[in-house]
């Protein structure tokens, strides 16, 4: 498995049968992450938004591995 926060993996980790004190645990560090996904998101938007007629930013995400977050950092 190649990430434990993707389908599978969180279909294992709902499958697992762990005391309490970790499947709370395990439950409140999910929702933190659900929460921090969603504010990545806005900001992501936000930016691409701005950059969105900025040439350069669209001159750099022609090359091979260069997307919209890493492109948004060379233009920064």
């Amino acid at each position: 498995m190649s990430d434990l926060f993707g389908v599978e993996g969180t279909k294992l980790l709902d499958r697992l049968d762990l005391p309490a004190a970790y499947t709370a645990r395990i439950g409140s560090l999910r929702r933190i992450m659900d929460d921090l996904d969603f504010e990545v998101e806005v900001f992501e938007n936000l930016t691409r938004g701005r950059l969105r007629t900025d040439p350069g930013y669209a001159a750099v995400q022609q090359f091979p591995g260069i997307g919209p977050i890493l492109g948004a950092v060379f233009v920064a």
